[in-house]
């Protein structure tokens, strides 16, 4: 009875994800290059001590078994509030799992999660030149939307949140915007990923 209830609940799950993936491409298929501005905003813990710049996020992703990859980097300045503090350059690299649902048109919808780290470059020739990057792990979660302008090329809006674990940590909230660009995957690099 239990080899049975077993195999009836094996069966479910795989024809659930095999409906989710019906109309969806194949891995590695092609890749989407994006690039945009990106607004941070940061918890009141950072805030008293440093006001950040508008960045730029540059993302990689392509379709997987389910879901979407993708690899992102985030980058923004952070002046001092006060110049109490020496500034320093905020530099975000993350892996990124997304499961996007087309929502009508041209227009999907994506949510996920995504790990990684960020670096901190002190801006300030006094600190000894060895402690002037740390680089800390983040976990966070993110959405978007974007819309197909044409066939290879689409907009996007993404918004990310991500707890950065510092000795006191804090939180950063970011709103990105920009452009995307669709291309099909080499057939040798497609062979290799899979």
């Amino acid at each position: 009875m239990k080899l049975t209830l077993w195999t009836v609940a094996v069966a479910s799950t795989l024809s659930a994800a095999a409906l989710a993936q019906a109309g969806r491409p194949e891995p590695f298929s092609r890749f989407t290059i994006r690039g945009g501005l990106t607004d941070f905003s940061v918890d009141s813990r950072l805030s008293r001590y440093y006001s950040p710049e508008t960045g730029f996020i540059v993302e990689a992703s392509t379709p997987f078994e389910l879901g979407e990859l993708a690899i992102t980097g985030e980058r923004a300045t952070f002046t001092s509030v006060g110049a109490a503090h020496p500034d320093f350059h905020g530099t975000l690299g993350m892996l990124a799992w997304r499961y996007p649902h087309q929502l009508f048109g041209p227009i999907s919808a994506a949510i996920g999660g995504h790990a990684g780290a960020m670096q901190f470059s002190f801006q300030d020739s006094v600190i000894n030149a060895g402690l002037r990057k740390e680089r800390e792990l983040l976990l966070g979660v993110d959405g978007s939307l974007e819309a197909r302008i044409v066939s290879a090329l689409s907009a996007f809006v993404m918004v990310e949140y991500s707890h950065v674990r510092l000795r006191v940590p804090v939180h950063l909230a970011r709103v990105s915007a920009g452009i995307g660009y669709t291309l099909p995957t080499p057939l040798w690099l497609r062979d290799f990923l899979r």
